[in-house]
């Protein structure tokens, strides 16, 4: 049951209209957010939303850190999340006055299965937000043409948080890295990627397991990673993926042997080839809408130096294949978690039946 929603009217305060033309700014660059937040400039409701998490936690992190003193974090932070929230709750909260503090911070994670009447009463309030309130609502992935969103396009500072295109992230994590007081070789760069796809938060734990590895070495490089990650010298996933992309199931079995041997994880392996046979259905799926090359490899992300070989490979398996090797990932999967089945048997087993569609030699 809704509780009663106590809202409140006064007078604009000194500062509101410079506050309203911040916020009507819509869209915002997550790299000016962070500017703003680490100079102390806010505004009462931001709107956080994208495919890449690691930027929402670190934005919202920031405004945690900049405007919730430790100390009085029990008082003047709330969490809510959409899925069991109460909107009239959140809004009464967001109106609570902030205890021995200037500020109080209201956070709403997976706001976008928050009800449709729990959303037109958030940004009810978003219409005239309590100025000693920063509202954070979060959302991975939605159809901004909506009208709540529209709405609160008008209402909140938009942060889009999406994720880096496959040549960006090098420049990322050598700049993390550099930030740390160390460096990184671009070749120990791009084998992390092979191991973990574009994934930042990964990434970024690898990383950071990487140079507390190294200790006081200043640069990091191809040997650190592998030795310390288990991805072979002589194959990596990236070989694994050429060779069942050309349907060559000798090659694939050759690779994941050696991978194995060296210590790749199993269900790193699986988690790679779900990346990948995606990465095949999504390209699939452009192409039969009769989308040109330049624009696939824009939309998906994919480096020019892989997307001929990436269209190439996904003519090699039809949707309805892919589909079912979908379902075959899942069951693998399951299987390595769960099963006392030799995790090498599973994968060979995998392999074949993704190359061959058989269940059996």
């Amino acid at each position: 049951m809704c509780g009663v929603v106590l809202f409140f009217f006064w007078r604009l305060p000194p500062g509101a209209k410079k506050i309203k033309s911040l916020i009507d700014r819509g869209f915002m660059k997550y790299q000016d957010f962070i500017k703003e937040i680490l100079a102390g400039k806010f505004v009462p409701v931001y709107f956080f939303y994208g495919d890449e998490i690691y930027f929402i936690d670190e934005g919202v992190g920031k405004i945690e850190s900049k405007f919730v003193s430790s100390s009085s974090a029990n008082f003047n932070r709330d969490v809510f999340y959409g899925e069991e929230a109460d909107a009239a709750q959140i809004v009464n909260t967001a109106f609570s006055i902030p205890m021995m503090a200037t500020q109080r911070v209201v956070i709403v994670k997976n706001f976008q299965r928050l009800s449709q009447s729990g959303k037109e009463l958030i940004v009810k309030y978003c219409n005239r937000p309590s100025p000693q309130t920063i509202l954070v609502l979060i959302a991975e992935n939605v159809d901004m043409r909506k009208k709540v969103y529209v709405a609160l396009k008008k209402t909140a500072q938009v942060v889009e948080c999406k994720s880096l295109y496959d040549a960006q992230v090098p420049v990322f994590i050598r700049q993390y890295v550099n930030d740390k007081g160390k460096d990184i070789r671009l070749s120990a760069i791009h084998l992390l990627q092979a191991k973990l796809g574009n994934s930042l938060n990964e990434l970024i734990n690898e990383t950071d397991k990487l140079m507390s590895f190294v200790s006081d070495k200043q640069v990091i490089d191809v040997t650190d990673v592998e030795e310390l990650v288990g991805i072979s010298r002589n194959y990596n996933v990236f070989q694994l993926w050429d060779a069942l992309g050309a349907r060559n199931l000798s090659k694939s079995l050759l690779i994941l042997r050696q991978m194995l041997e060296t210590g790749e994880r199993s269900v790193g392996i699986v988690t790679s080839l779900t990346t990948y046979f995606l990465r095949l259905w999504r390209i699939r799926s452009l192409k039969s809408q009769n989308v040109s090359n330049s624009e696939v490899g824009k939309k998906l992300r994919i480096h020019q130096f892989f997307l001929q070989a990436s269209i190439k490979q996904a003519q090699q398996y039809s949707t309805k294949e892919i589909k079912k090797i979908m379902r075959l990932l899942l069951d693998a999967d399951i299987h390595l978690k769960s099963s006392y089945q030799s995790q090498r048997v599973v994968l060979e087993l995998l392999l074949l039946q993704i190359v061959t569609g058989k269940k059996s030699i």
